[in-house]
């Protein structure tokens, strides 16, 4: 193997023609780099299942599913109600390694707390890392066995603008089968009709700790409800993982608030060398945010905000609306098409009592033209000609033209 340098990129490519995960070995030597995870391996949560004869154990990272005593003599608990007598992987049949393990006890656990130590098991260690490091001696972690009661309706997910459906969350898990997928778990209650459509858990292995719950039409309208747990089309409300049915009538309440409109008018006052543009938003809905960027650098968290422009030409204008539930954004494009510059062009020698034109080079929204031609002749066409007097001598005259 090549020598590994601190600071260098490297790419190691394997084929391993074995449907196992065994058959290799790669070891690193000298050089500078150092390729060892420095996180060592810890207990991190353990749950206990509703019957109190499984424990579900997650480590704060994977381990190597050979280190692993099934015969589950590398943990017992305090107080001693009861011996581990087996210890799985979860997914070790299909891969080496794991960070999750289900430990089985010799009887159920009655309600209480309790603490779970590790130690060197029958296979000589406790649980080890890829680097062959072992989770620590030590080391602990506590869990709760729970008396048997039905799972109460927890907690809602916090809601979007106009949600169209709602999402359930439960400390313990649900069994899927007990979702009635017709919604028919689920009616809600409150300041204007709502039609439940369908149910649904979010299910691995058959369990979920969230069901969402699809109304017919988003809610657009402010409003206060109740979502209601009752008897479903399947015969039963929700049951969970323990086969404890939660009882009808359990409630949360939530509410939503009116969807907003960003749109906007303005008003523009032309002037000479600025225009003012003043912009107007109702407020409706309980819209109580605002945000204007107008252009050339200017913002505004007014409802009614100003700008003042000395450049004449198209303005970008956005505004976004927040009543704290539901946001909204609209864009315009503002012309302030006043911007004037009088120009012309003409032959510099001209001959007396010949025509000279005079042709504008004006640019500009004009409404009309004006032409001084320096001898008292006047024009208020676009496009001018004159024709001048043979003068006593060479005379140069000023043209004016607006």
């Amino acid at each position: 193997m090549p020598t590994l340098q601190a600071g260098r990129n490297y790419l190691l490519l394997v084929s391993h023609f074995s449907n196992t995960q065994s058959g290799y070995k790669l070891s690193f030597g000298g050089g500078t780099a150092v390729i060892t995870d420095p996180a060592e391996p810890h207990l991190g949560k353990a749950e206990a299942a509703c019957g109190g004869d499984v424990l579900g154990l997650k480590l704060s990272k994977k381990i190597r599913c050979a280190s692993i005593a099934r015969d589950g003599s590398e943990f017992f608990i305090t107080p001693t109600a009861a011996n581990v007598t087996s210890s799985v992987g979860i997914g070790c049949s299909s891969q080496f390694d794991t960070d999750s393990l289900e430990l089985r006890f010799s009887g159920p656990l009655s309600p209480g707390t309790y603490t779970l130590h590790i130690r060197k098991g029958s296979d000589g260690n406790t649980l080890l890392d890829y680097c062959d490091r072992p989770i620590a001696e030590t080391e602990t972690v506590q869990f709760t066995v729970f008396p048997k009661v039905p799972t109460p309706m927890d907690s809602l997910a916090p809601l979007q603008c106009a949600p169209n459906q709602l999402k359930l969350v439960f400390k313990r898990s649900i069994l899927c089968a007990s979702v009635a997928a017709d919604g028919s778990d689920f009616t809600v209650n409150g300041s204007y009709p709502v039609s439940v459509t369908n149910a649904a858990g979010v299910c691995t292995n058959g369990k979920t700790k969230e069901i969402l719950v699809s109304f017919s039409s988003p809610l657009q309208v402010a409003g206060n409800f109740q979502i209601v747990l009752k008897t479903g089309s399947d015969g039963n409300t929700l049951i969970d993982e323990c086969s404890e049915e939660t009882p009808a009538g359990s409630a949360l309440p939530f509410s939503v608030k009116d969807t907003v409109n960003a749109d906007f008018t303005y008003a523009i006052r032309y002037g000479c060398s600025k225009d003012t543009v003043n912009y107007f938003h109702p407020g409706k809905n309980g819209v109580n945010t605002w945000k204007w960027t107008l252009d050339e650098g200017q913002q505004s968290s007014l409802q009614n905000a100003q700008g003042i422009y000395s450049v004449f030409n198209q303005k970008k204008i956005q505004l976004v609306v927040s009543n704290g539930f539901c946001s909204d954004s609209a864009e315009k494009t503002v012309l302030l098409d006043n911007f004037l510059k009088a120009d012309f062009t003409t032959f510099e020698d001209n001959c007396p009592l010949e025509p000279v034109p005079f042709t504008s080079q004006a640019v500009g929204k004009i409404s009309g033209h004006n032409w001084d031609f320096g001898d008292g002749g006047f024009s208020n066409v676009k496009d001018a000609t004159h024709i001048y007097a043979v003068p006593n001598r060479q005379t140069v005259y000023t043209i004016n033209y607006t």
